[in-house]
């Protein structure tokens, strides 16, 4: 089944990462789901799993922090990783 609330995160953060003019036709965030788990990918690499939830738990009121600040701290990361990246010329 899909979640509509994840569904919408997906599109409002795809939808500013297109604003910036660059990659118009590269899909950054992808959702899955086998009807068992959901997956998130940022360009093929799974940031998030309901299997896995590496979101910050807080004990005091029993919940996981805000999906969409989870997400948007590792595409940060993520982007930063891959600027690192330089392949030499030929």
């Amino acid at each position: 089944m899909m979640d509509r609330g994840i569904i919408f995160i997906i599109e409002k953060l795809n939808t500013e990462m297109h604003a910036s003019g660059q990659f118009d036709d590269l899909e950054f965030l992808e959702y899955r789901s086998n009807g068992y788990s959901e997956i998130i990918l940022f360009v093929g690499q799974r940031i998030w799993s309901s299997e896995d939830d590496e979101r910050i738990y807080n004990d005091d009121d029993d919940s996981y922090e805000d999906l969409e600040i989870f997400l948007r701290r590792r595409v940060n990361i993520l982007i930063s990783a891959f600027s690192t990246i330089k392949l030499a010329s030929k």
